[in-house]
């Protein structure tokens, strides 16, 4: 599954309420208070990637400022 232009739990406060991952690292994650709780009876297949980031999606330049979107579709 890929989330191109993020996702609305992962903001500051996203991460601080754990509203798209769990707060918990490993394979005893919790996910029932996260948006991924509909996934329980398959947690013994998920991988859950957490805090990436797509660095080369970011502008380096001032006219580049405000592509952001299109530029992370292209590189992650």
């Amino acid at each position: 599954m890929e989330i191109v232009h993020g996702a609305a739990g992962s903001t500051a406060f996203g991460l601080k309420k754990n509203l798209w991952s769990p707060a918990e690292v490993g394979s005893r994650f919790d996910l029932s208070p996260t948006s991924l709780a509909t996934l329980e009876p398959y947690r013994d297949y998920l991988t859950i990637v957490s805090n990436t980031d797509v660095r080369n999606a970011e502008a380096f330049v001032p006219p580049e400022i405000g592509g952001d979107h299109f530029r992370s579709a292209a590189v992650s």
